[in-house]
């Protein structure tokens, strides 16, 4: 495929329309210059490392369907 970074793995999902339907959660420890690049990309959230583990968690959480009543 060619990926060898963050950055190609986005761009290939971009150009892919069926790939572009699963929702992306970017996990950096870069800085706050990758948020524009997320959302150029429609990345589902984008979180920070520094933010810590549960902001991931709290992230993955809101991916999984929720039950209808």
């Amino acid at each position: 495929l060619g990926i060898e970074s963050g950055f190609d793995l986005l761009l290939f999902r971009h150009n892919s329309p069926r790939l572009m339907q699963i929702p992306m959660i970017v996990w950096t420890g870069l800085g706050d210059e990758n948020g524009g690049v997320c959302e150029l990309f429609h990345v589902t959230a984008t979180i920070y490392k520094w933010e810590g583990p549960d902001k991931l968690r709290e992230a993955l959480a809101n991916l999984e369907p929720q039950p209808t009543p």
